[in-house]
């Protein structure tokens, strides 16, 4: 138990918006499983103003198949004129079959109102019962389309950021060694901050 203070290693800033990184693999070896909390985040007050906190772990397990884990972190700003994208590679789906694939999404700004926000993967638009096609970042924390568990609190709507976990095995195809991912809009201004892939072979 306690708490640890963690300093950022870097900071990504897009004129106002800012996200700041840190790699913390000793203090969650050294907690283990459990739930984890921030506290003291540093963040503007006022009109049009928001704050989240994400924890991307990356781990071994020998019973699990292999993967091939994929973590982008920075900031960038998607609006009309603005789209990212982001190219992976050194995976393999299966052959046949769906692939046991997740993408996982760090935004901020996507609001649960405004539309045209959109995510792609080889030109699919992703989906679930969470996340509309044309909504994906709408203030949710969710989970291969529901709830993500075990959060407190569990705020529905939480004015400003995703942190959004989306199963994309149908998406990709069988055999496949890699994948280009597409974030863009037509309406709602966001900033993903982080992006992670895992592929199971």
């Amino acid at each position: 138990g306690g708490s640890q203070p963690v300093t950022a290693e870097g900071v990504e800033d897009r004129a106002g918006p800012h996200q700041a990184a840190a790699d913390v693999p000793a203090h969650v070896a050294a907690a283990g499983d459990g739930t984890y909390w921030a506290a003291d985040i540093q963040a503007g007050t006022g009109r049009d103003r928001y704050a989240a906190w994400s924890l991307a772990i990356v781990y071994d397990t020998p019973t699990g198949p292999l993967r091939r884990l994929v973590v982008f972190d920075g900031l960038a700003v998607v609006d009309t004129d603005h789209p990212a994208r982001f190219d992976v590679s050194g995976f393999r789906t299966p052959d046949t079959g769906p692939a046991d694939a997740t993408l996982g999404i760090v935004a901020y700004e996507g609001d649960a109102t405004l539309t045209g926000d959109t995510a792609t993967i080889d030109d699919q638009t992703l989906t679930d019962s969470a996340n509309p096609a044309d909504n994906l970042l709408n203030s949710t924390v969710s989970h291969l389309g529901g709830p993500a568990p075990g959060r407190i609190p569990d705020h529905p709507n939480t004015f400003g950021a995703d942190i959004d976990t989306l199963a994309i095995g149908p998406y990709v195809a069988p055999g496949a060694r890699d994948a280009t991912i597409d974030l863009a809009s037509t309406g709602d201004i966001y900033l993903p901050g982080v992006l992670t892939l895992s592929v199971a072979r």
